[in-house]
């Protein structure tokens, strides 16, 4: 049996990438080197230390090359630092079209490597995983952590270290300055076991403030402890007053901990009681640290194997038959991949466009470079004959790519750094580690990598091209001026084309997202979002732990706000829309009976006061609005959107039917509909609205909904600017209560203008790429026709002498240019349909290969190509054929 071989694909690159007259020995050694890596570490791991030699190996032996070419050549680098000033032009555009790609590569990596390629921060990251559950049964996927499964798992999994659930939430810090709204971390104890994190101060929660009934007690981060603590050393023990009640310091954490996000500045423990706790919602991020050699695969299956003793552990939620319908799955997988799911499509969209960028960009230097060798071959011609040798020449052109690339590097650098601000600036608000982000060590060895390619390739391509050279030719044809080579004219076509490719693609990716961003913008909210205010308000729970205090208090604040100067309507909602989902439960319908083992749908459940659908102009399709008496009476009357009307109640009237929510029902009494109102996009503007359920402040006697009160937002529709009447409203609530600040206070209009971000964003940095990569590829073919046409002009001065008409002329050139850019658009389009699927995710009611946005960009490609060949095709038209004869 004979040995495996190296990959055959690798081998092949070394061949032809390894200098001459090392190639055979290297490869023996390679050869060998695999051999003994098979023997030692196994066939995959052979594999891959072979491809990492295959890309390394050839360059340290080229610089090896480089460096005895570049002791001989110190002279010719002086030579062509006076060379690239006497053609200040051509170095100008060599250099800024370099800088200019490796700026856009270098910032858009630095985005990638900080948020997708940085390890988390935490030992043994490749061991922290998330936990999250489909239920198809349901119509809902990924739903985090149920406290009752959190206790479950971590008695009877086999596959954790630790398991710990979180959630960021906002809190009222009051102190003597009054009350400030902050970011508050949430977890279970064992949330630092499963991060691996300790203290800079005290100590971590103990299992005791874990539970129901344990000790207020708070970790504060470092940046807290700084602001409100002057760093003292005896912070520990201290207290705060949080959100109404008093809390104890117990712990600081180091600094940089950020977890789940940078704006966390302190930490409270979700308390669940392990004896007795029930199912609950799936209302809790889950991570959890993984025991060694156990892989997530393996993890998943282990808390699946789990999933049929649901029943037992929650008779009263799960019958067999419902868990059966439901179709409950764990799903284990890496935290960075939680962390940067969202992002992850977006941002190797963007590296793969400004790799485009960058290929298209080099494609034009390497025209530039390749037209002026043939400019020089004359002088290499007779360089030749007076004994210079090939290595000289490799030298000599080696020295003027890295001038120039080392240049265009260290701009290409300052213009990511502008560029990354800018792009920061830009960003989406989902765009996760923030915080990693910038030009660090791992971003320049990128840069400083790329360049040294870069240097290899043009540098090499007139030290290729020069090689074919006919000594005696050039010397013979140059008293009476040579022509251009048919061989360099093809290369240069060829590169033209490929930057028309490049560019087709790139357009067709922004021409996709601008076509969803306009479906994005085209997308009704359901809801009016002019000159309305919205802010959001959570009451302290043990000042406002009753249900009517709480309303007793939204209905005062109303009233106020609405005798403020400028205010038509105020109105309060549990969740504002395009916040993403609140509570949910199933929908049942009286007198619609359905089967024990069948999980009705999920709809959202709000709890609102009528002047929230006036403020945001959401209509009344049926019925009658809630009002005071609903609230009163407890009279049960709920409103339902037009989505829940048209889907559950089959064509009959909803008005007076009976309602509940819950799985199984919550034992609550029905409620009655009396209105029917439009749906809303609550989640976001691609998801369709899943139908609400809106309840008075005060709900029916006996529904289990008062908690829907606790925080709300608030919508305020005025005649006068909407920001103009904060601080009114703040002096109002500080009226009623001082320790009560207001979050988030914007306009619906941003609010409206922030769900639509994450697009725009896309379609901007796209947008860019593709309009650089447009402008790079029209700049290459002119450059190419022109330069062509100039070589020609003896040739055109001949057929005008000899009866050629102007317009034979044009479309002579015209013609030229046009087959490179009908041979470009044709691979282009090939190319496009090609990568445009990977853009699936990041489109809205676009196919991906939506045929009009290939034509259209097609033609707008054909009109710029077209305009870039006119000028030098005009050009040539005007030729005067006496001059041209006397060329040269």
């Amino acid at each position: 049996m004979t040995n495996p071989r190296p990959p055959r694909l690798a081998t092949w690159i070394l061949s032809v990438t390894a200098p001459p007259r090392q190639r055979k020995e290297l490869l023996d050694d390679l050869e060998e080197y695999f051999q003994l890596q098979l023997q030692h570490f196994g066939r995959r791991e052979a594999v891959r230390r072979y491809w990492a030699q295959t890309f390394m190996t050839p360059v340290w032996l080229w610089w090896e090359e480089i460096g005895t070419m570049m002791g001989m050549s110190w002279q010719e680098g002086r030579v062509a630092v006076r060379g690239f000033v006497k053609r200040p032009g051509f170095s100008a555009v060599t250099v800024l079209t370099f800088a200019l790609a490796m700026g856009a590569n270098t910032a858009i990596f630095s985005v990638v490597d900080g948020v997708l390629l940085e390890s988390l921060p935490f030992p043994e990251p490749e061991k922290l995983v998330s936990i999250r559950h489909d239920a198809p049964g349901f119509d809902l996927e990924d739903l985090p952590q149920a406290p009752g499964l959190h206790v479950f798992y971590s008695q009877a999994s086999r596959s954790f270290d630790a398991l710990a659930m979180y959630d960021a939430r906002t809190g009222a810090l009051t102190s003597d300055a009054g009350a400030e709204r902050i970011s508050i971390g949430r977890a279970t104890p064992s949330l630092f076991d499963v991060l691996g994190v300790s203290p800079a101060l005290g100590r971590l929660f103990s299992e005791e403030e874990g539970v129901p009934g344990g000790p207020a007690v708070a970790i504060i981060s470092e940046g807290l402890w700084a602001e409100r603590f002057d760093r003292a050393p005896d912070v520990v023990e201290r207290t705060l007053q949080l959100s109404g009640s008093t809390v104890e310091i117990v712990g600081v954490m180091p600094a940089g901990f950020a977890f789940p996000n940078p704006d966390i500045k302190l930490y409270t423990p979700i308390q669940v009681d392990p004896a007795g706790a029930e199912f609950g919602g799936f209302n809790y991020p889950a991570i959890a640290r993984l025991k060694e050699g156990v892989t997530t695969d393996q993890a998943t299956a282990d808390l699946n194997g789990l999933v049929p003793r649901f029943s037992e552990l929650f008779p009263d939620l799960f019958t067999p038959g419902v868990l059966a319908n439901a179709g409950i799955a764990a799903d284990v997988h890496p935290y960075l991949d939680e962390l940067v799911g969202e992002v992850r499509p977006v941002l190797l969209v963007l590296m793969a466009t400004v790799g485009f960028v960058l290929l298209i960009a080099c494609a034009n230097v390497a025209n530039l470079l390749l037209t002026r060798a043939e400019g020089r071959s004359k002088e290499v011609a007779i360089r030749s004959a007076l004994g210079a040798s090939r290595q000289h020449f490799f030298a000599r052109y080696l020295t003027e790519s890295l001038l120039l690339t080392a240049i265009g590097g260290a701009l290409g650098a300052l213009v990511a750094q502008g560029g990354l601000d800018i792009l920061l600036q830009r960003s989406p608000g989902n765009m996760p580690r923030l915080d990693q982000i910038g030009v660090d060590g791992s971003v320049l060895a990128f840069t400083g990598a790329l360049t040294a390619l870069a240097t290899l390739v043009f540098g090499a391509i007139p030290a290729l091209r020069n090689r074919s050279i006919s000594v005696a030719a050039v010397i013979r044809d140059g008293a009476r001026g040579a022509t251009s080579s048919l061989k360099g004219n093809r290369v240069r076509s060829l590169l033209v084309a490929s930057q028309v490719a490049f560019a087709l693609v790139l357009l067709v990716g922004s021409g996709l997202t601008l076509r969803s961003f306009l479906a994005v913008q085209a997308v009704d909210p359901g809801f009016d979002a002019t000159d309305v205010l919205t802010f959001e308000l959570a009451l302290p729970p043990v000042a406002y732990a009753e249900v009517e205090a709480r309303e007793r208090f939204h209905s005062e604040l109303l009233e106020r706000i609405e005798a403020i100067p400028g205010v038509l309507v105020a109105g309060a909602v549990s969740h504002l829309p395009l916040w993403g989902s609140g509570g949910m439960d199933p929908l049942l319908v009286e007198g619609r009976p359905i089967d024990p083992d069948v999980i009705p749908p999920v709809v959202e459940m709000r709890a609102a006061t009528p002047g929230y659908f006036e403020a945001l102009g959401i209509p009344l399709m049926a019925g009658r609005m809630l009002d005071g008496t609903d609230v009163a009476a407890r009279s049960g009357a709920v409103l339902v959107s037009q989505g829940i009307a048209d889907s559950f109640f089959e064509g009959a009237d909803p008005l007076n039917q009976g309602i509940v929510q819950g799985v199984p029902p919550d034992h609550d009494p029905w409620s009655r509909v009396v209105g029917v109102v439009g749906d809303v996009h609550n989640v976001s503007l691609t998801d369709e609205p899943m139908g609400a359920v809106y309840y008075p402040l005060i709900p029916g006697e006996g529904v289990n909904r008062t908690y829907l009160t606790q925080s709300m937002g608030y919508t305020v529709k005025t005649t006068v600017p909407p920001t103009s009447i904060v601080a009114a409203i703040r002096h109002e609530l500080g009226q009623m209560d001082t320790t009560i600040p207001m979050a988030r206070v914007r306009t619906m209009e941003d609010r409206t203008r922030d769900a639509g971000a994450p697009m725009a964003f896309t379609m901007l940095m796209l947008a860019i790429a593709a309009g650089v990569g447009l402008l790079l590829g029209a700049v290459g073919l002119f450059g190419v026709v022109s330069y062509v046409t100039s070589q020609r002009t003896r040739e055109i001065g001949v057929r005008m002498a000899l009866g050629a008409e102007k317009g034979a002329v044009r479309g002579m050139i015209l013609r030229q240019g046009m087959t490179v850019t009908l041979a470009g658009l044709g691979v282009g389009l090939v190319g496009a349909y090609a990568t445009s699927r990977f853009m699936g995710a990041l489109l809205f009611q676009v196919d991906a290969n939506d045929p009009l946005t290939f034509l259209s960009v097609a033609g707008v490609l054909l009109l710029v190509s077209l305009a870039a060949t006119w000028i030098p095709a005009s050009r040539a038209a005007g030729t005067d054929p006496v001059r041209a004869l006397r060329w040269d």
